[in-house]
């Protein structure tokens, strides 16, 4: 498992040991701040799973975080939020959140867009 959640100067550590073959790993973990500020690196792997803790974060599709979360290249995507209250399923995307949409279709958009972009 790769723990990608440092200063920059680690985290370009981090990339450069895993481009030299010095770092491998299965999982990888992140923090949304961490993500935003390396989202190339990430855009540049091709991950099996992506997985959102905390998917309200994505509701609002005018974000920095919900632009740069879009072009990610993974197999399936999963969405998660605190608690596990409404749950979707289809063959690839399942999204399970805690937090209402609050009866608003823009919010609802945000995380449909991201799950079918």
């Amino acid at each position: 498992m790769l723990r990608f959640h440092a200063q920059q100067n680690e985290r370009t550590r981090l990339k450069l040991a895993v481009r030299d073959g010095d770092i491998t790993f299965d999982i990888c973990v992140t923090t949304y701040e961490s993500y935003v500020a390396e989202d190339g690196w990430f855009k540049t792997r091709r991950w099996t799973y992506v997985v959102l803790d905390e998917g309200h974060k994505i509701k609002n599709a005018e974000t920095i975080v919900a632009h740069k979360l879009q072009g990610i290249g993974s197999l399936y995507r999963l969405g998660k939020s605190k608690t596990c209250e409404n749950l979707s399923l289809t063959k690839h995307v399942v999204v399970l959140t805690g937090t209402p949409v609050q009866n608003n279709l823009v919010e609802l958009w945000g995380l449909l867009h991201w799950l079918y972009p």
